[in-house]
């Protein structure tokens, strides 16, 4: 695994990447065989595996939200992994009703790629009653 500084950068640039909406970006710091597991609450629900897979997810996620940002508060070294905190903003293309809520995100790195992301949504609830 990757840790430390290298780690911290690797989260650091798939951030700037997904606040630019750069897809390339994004996939550059992602392994070819990343793992995204997303909760079975969810409306997009699942576990994404490979580029394809990470593209997959961003077609479901946007499906259900427009205009998303994710504003970050903080990121950190937890040894086997890296932590964001972060703030999803997003309007549900559905019912056009907004959320803001906190997220973690947990980071896997190695080789100076993301191989595992696990986001915690703050507020599961939340997000099916603001896109029913």
């Amino acid at each position: 695994m990757t840790t430390g500084q290298a780690a911290l950068e690797v989260v650091q640039a798939y951030y700037d990447a997904l606040q630019r909406g750069d897809l390339e970006g994004l996939l550059a710091v992602a392994a070819d065989d990343i793992v995204l597991e997303e909760a079975s609450s969810l409306p997009y629900a699942g576990v994404y595996r490979g580029h394809t897979g990470w593209q997959d997810f961003g077609a479901a996620f946007t499906a259900v939200w427009q205009d998303p940002v994710i504003t970050v508060d903080s990121i950190a070294d937890a040894g086997d992994y890296v932590v964001g905190l972060a703030r999803l903003s997003a309007k549900s293309r559905r019912t056009g009703k907004s959320i803001e809520m906190p997220l973690a995100e947990f980071f896997w790195v190695a080789d100076g790629k993301i191989k595992r992301l696990l986001p915690f949504y703050w507020d599961t609830a939340g997000v099916l009653k603001t896109i029913s």
